[in-house]
């Protein structure tokens, strides 16, 4: 579907080389397409044909993101966001990429923003809240960060490890047991 996507752009911009929508488009496709550098050609050219559009800037830093690339990605995030203020999206990747590059006060102002909301990426906030308050050596806020976030939900054994840990160092001993133990039973890369 994404590959007839791609043939579909290719159709518009054989007509029309200079269509932003058209590049933005074809871009979102190979970046479904597992194709990032075809991807990020794309979305240069749709910023260069429209430089107001706020999303080309938020997927080329989640492109950036996905390579590492943080300081790259954190330009772009911050662009979208000069453009659109309330784009949710690039609030919270501006948020992990702050976090990756271990800006925590500055990644928890964004992804404060985000938890506290209806985002699709609420509940991911809060657990990322959660792992800087770890990074800080708050570990009862972490624990209760991470627990938070994990509610109602199953979570991963990268998820129900970090939670352990958080639990462990704030005295929660029964607690991180549990969690541990989950880990154990579950033979996954933490269980040594």
């Amino acid at each position: 579907r994404y590959a007839d996507a791609v043939a579909s752009f290719d159709q518009a911009l054989a007509l029309q080389a200079d269509d932003a929508n058209a590049h933005y488009g074809r871009a979102l496709a190979y970046s479904h397409l597992n194709q990032p550098d075809r991807a990020r050609l794309d979305l240069d050219e749709a910023l260069r044909l429209d430089p107001a559009r706020g999303p080309a800037y938020r997927e080329r830093g989640r492109l950036w993101y996905a390579q590492a690339a943080y300081d790259q990605a954190y330009q772009d995030f911050d662009r979208a966001l000069t453009i659109n203020v309330r784009d949710d999206s690039a609030r919270y990747w501006r948020g992990l990429t702050l976090y990756r590059l271990t800006q925590y006060e500055r990644a928890m102002s964004d992804l404060q923003v985000i938890a506290a909301g209806t985002s699709t990426h609420a509940r991911s906030a809060q657990y990322y809240l959660g792992l800087i308050a770890y990074r800080q050596g708050d570990f009862v806020a972490a624990a209760g960060a991470v627990d938070l976030a994990l509610a109602d939900i199953a979570p991963t054994e990268a998820q129900r490890y970090q939670r352990g840990l958080a639990r462990y160092r704030s005295g929660q001993y029964a607690l991180a047991q549990a969690d541990f133990e989950a880990v154990a039973a579950g033979a996954s890369a933490y269980a040594d």
